[in-house]
C-alpha cells in the first residue's frame, strides 16, 4: 500500500539532547514540560523527519524524568520505547519495551522514564492512519484512534519492533539527503506497519490495567500546581486544596514518582529554573533573579542543590553558549 497524498520530501534534522530544558524537543511540535527526578547530566541525540502531514521522531538519552504535556493538537501520535534497560510508566501504568501507545489529537502524554531510553514516535493526520489500518478489520474503527491506549504484543513481536525501530533511527542518522518519491512511500508505509503490528498482535487490543489512585491524585496536583505562580506552592497548600493528609500525600508521590511531595516541589522548581537560565541572555539576566522567581530565597542553598542536580553551577548554565544546533 502506498500513500500518495503528500509527495513532498521527508527532511531530516538532528538535535543533541543536553538537559531537562530540551524535553519539549523529544517529539517535534509537542508542548512537553519535564521535571528531573534524579541528579545527573541528561544527554542524548534526537532525529526528526517530517512532511506536512507526517512526522517521525527517534532518539536515545539517559534520564529520570517526569514528563507531561500535549503532543499534537490535530494529529494522532503513536509511540514506543524499545530499550530493555528502561523503566517507564505511562498514564500511571507500567510499560514494557515494545508496548505501543496511542495518543489522540490534543490528548496529553504523561509518564515517568527511568534509565537509558530509546524511543520512537510518529504523528500523522487521522485519515492517513485510518487508510493503513483499514487493511485489518480489527483496526478499522474511528473510536480506536480517538482514545488513549496502551497495546502489548507477545515478547517476540515486541523484540522485532525494537529491532525495526533501531534500523529506522539509523536510517535517519546516516541519510545524506531528503527522502522523496517511492522511497518516502516505502519508508512511511513500513514505519506505520511496524507500529500497527504491535497493536494487532495484542489479543485484547487495548491493555488497560486499573489506574492507581495515587497516580490520579498526583496528576491532578500537577495540573493545579501549573496554574499557580512559580515557587508559591507548599505541601500544606496541597493538603488543604485537595483535602488529603500529609501521610496520604507522601504515599501517593512515593508510589507514582519515587520521591516525596516536598522533594518533588524542589525538583520541579529546579528544573524550571534551569530551563529559564538555559534560554536567557547573560547580559540582561541574573541568577539571583531567576532563583527568587522560582521560590529559592536562600541563594547559597539553591546553588548547591542546582549543581548537585545538574552537574554545573547556575551561572555556568546562564553563560554557556548553546551547542545544540540543528543540522
Amino acid at each position: 500500500m502506498t500513500d500518495r497524498k503528500d509527495v513532498s520530501a521527508l527532511h531530516t534534522t538532528t538535535l543533541d539532547f543536553d538537559g531537562i530544558e530540551d524535553a519539549s524537543r523529544l517529539i517535534q511540535g509537542s508542548a512537553i514540560t519535564a521535571v528531573q527526578l534524579r541528579s545527573g547530566v541528561l544527554r542524548g541525540r534526537i532525529h526528526y523527519a517530517s512532511t506536512e502531514d507526517f512526522a517521525f521522531s527517534a532518539g536515545r538519552f539517559w534520564a529520570d524524568i517526569r514528563s507531561k504535556g500535549a503532543l499534537h493538537p490535530s494529529q494522532v501520535t503513536l509511540g514506543v520505547q524499545f530499550d530493555p534497560l528502561t523503566q517507564i510508566t505511562q498514564w500511571g501504568r507500567a510499560a514494557l519495551p515494545g508496548d505501543i501507545f496511542v495518543i489522540p489529537p490534543g490528548s496529553e502524554q504523561e509518564g515517568r522514564t527511568v534509565g537509558r531510553t530509546s524511543y520512537a514516535t510518529i504523528s500523522m493526520d487521522l485519515d492517513i492512519l485510518r487508510r493503513h489500518a483499514s487493511m485489518d478489520g480489527l483496526l478499522d474503527g474511528r473510536g480506536l484512534w480517538e482514545q488513549r491506549a496502551q497495546f502489548r504484543s507477545p515478547p517476540a513481536v515486541r523484540a522485532a519492533i525494537g529491532r525495526s525501530m533501531t534500523v529506522f533511527a539509523r536510517t535517519l542518522a546516516t541519510r545524506s539527503g531528503p527522502v522523496a518519491g517511492r522511497d518516502l512511500d516505502a519508508f512511511r508505509h513500513d514505519l506505520i506497519e511496524t507500529y500497527l503490528s504491535g497493536i494487532i498482535h495484542d489479543g485484547r487490543l487495548a491493555d488497560r490495567p486499573p489506574e492507581r489512585l495515587s497516580d490520579r491524585l498526583v496528576r491532578e496536583i500537577e495540573a493545579w500546581i501549573t496554574e499557580q505562580p512559580a515557587g508559591d506552592v507548599h505541601v500544606a497548600d496541597i493538603c488543604v486544596t485537595f483535602g488529603v493528609s500529609r501521610r496520604t500525600l507522601q504515599r501517593a508521590f512515593q508510589e507514582a514518582l519515587g520521591v516525596g511531595p516536598a522533594h518533588y516541589l524542589i525538583l520541579r522548581r529546579l528544573s524550571a529554573a534551569r530551563s529559564r537560565l538555559a534560554v536567557s541572555d547573560p547580559r540582561t539576566e541574573r541568577v539571583t533573579n531567576v532563583a527568587l522567581e522560582h521560590g529559592f530565597w536562600e541563594l547559597g542553598r539553591f546553588a548547591v542543590q542546582y549543581r548537585s542536580m545538574f552537574g554545573e553551577k547556575p551561572s555556568e548554565t546562564l553563560r554557556r553558549t548553546p551547542d545544540r544546533v540543528w543540522r
